[in-house]
């Protein structure tokens, strides 16, 4: 008598390719799920370092040094220093040329997995009088 239906073995060989299949399934949205943090944080990062380079640029009396602070899960850390000059006609005796820098960072700092963004900008400004 002939009887219709799987074997035992044909089961196994299913459940083992279904098993496998779910397995590759669950580290592609893994994958997709830690690449879209990634750039929820590098979206932030860059706003957050855009902003700054904005109200520095427009501050209207730039002085040189660093400042550093934290915004929520982001650290950042803003240069201002007199540019050089170096690369370029100079700005003219009636103007000065400033560096600003900007770096926001995320993840722990002593992470290898730790990032970052860097913005710079030249900022020319109109001297100040003697």
């Amino acid at each position: 008598m002939h009887q219709r239906g799987f074997s035992l073995l044909e089961i196994l060989v299913a459940f083992s390719i279904m098993a496998l299949s779910l397995g590759v399934l669950m580290e592609i949205f893994a994958d997709a799920a830690r690449n879209a943090d990634l750039a929820r944080n590098q979206m932030r990062a860059v706003a957050l370092a855009r902003s700054l380079l904005a109200q520095t640029a427009l501050d209207a009396t730039l002085t040189p040094g660093e400042h550093a602070g934290t915004n929520g899960q982001l650290r950042w850390r803003l240069r201002v220093a007199p540019h050089d000059g170096a690369g370029m006609m100079g700005p003219g005796p009636l103007l000065d040329a400033w560096s600003i820098h900007v770096s926001v960072g995320w993840g722990e700092p002593a992470d290898a997995a730790a990032r970052s963004v860097a913005l710079d900008t030249l900022r020319i400004r109109p001297r100040a009088p003697p």
